[in-house]
């Protein structure tokens, strides 16, 4: 778990987050949480990706909103991670009930919401995702849940500036690229002041 290193993980950290991949491939074989392909490469593919957003997360009790959380990543991760009020938003009824037995048994703090994004009244610091939708979605489902000052960070891949153009012709938002430390192609988007035209 070398690739932990700069990111400042404890070994129980690590260890939590090595149950929690287990955990994943567990119900992975029962409903679909990630793709069958990366199964193998699990640690880098979904959690390191996942992981590296806590170096752009400021206070580790931020309310935090996972977008389409599927199988807890990266909120779960996150919540391993340190961060205090994480909630899982998620629509779909078996992912839900997963990520309720994953904070059970990785005793987490995680609030899991199963419903849809657009239903959600609560407001957040941060809103996060990966692998939801293009950029244009997320800012619109994000628009309405953010507080004036919170921001977003979305992991995206080669394709970023394609959606950061599309989704500029309808939405005001500023945004900022950093590189990912796990795909070369891949970005986290920080987004603020998301303004619908």
């Amino acid at each position: 778990m070398k690739q932990f290193d700069d990111l400042g993980v404890s070994r129980e950290t690590i260890i939590k987050l090595e149950e929690y991949s287990d955990l994943l491939l567990k119900w992975n074989s029962k409903i679909n949480l990630i793709s069958k392909k990366d199964t193998e490469n699990i640690l880098t593919r979904h959690i390191l990706d996942s992981a590296q957003l806590i170096n752009y997360i400021n206070d580790k009790n931020f309310l935090i909103a996972d977008l389409g959380s599927g199988g807890g990543l990266p909120g779960i991760v996150l919540s391993i991670m340190g961060c205090k009020n994480i909630y899982l938003i998620e629509l779909d009824e078996r992912k839900a009930v997963f990520l309720r037995e994953a904070t059970r048994k990785l005793n987490l703090t995680c609030n899991v919401l199963n419903k849809d994004i657009s239903l959600v009244e609560e407001k957040f610091d941060v809103c996060i995702s990966r692998g939801l939708g293009e950029l244009e979605l997320l800012l619109k489902l994000s628009a309405n849940i953010i507080k004036e000052n919170g921001y977003c960070l979305f992991l995206k891949g080669q394709k970023a500036d394609n959606e950061i153009a599309e989704a500029s012709k309808k939405i005001n938002f500023e945004c900022k690229k950093h590189p990912s430390i796990t795909q070369e192609n891949g970005v986290i988007l920080e987004v603020r002041n998301i303004n619908i035209k």
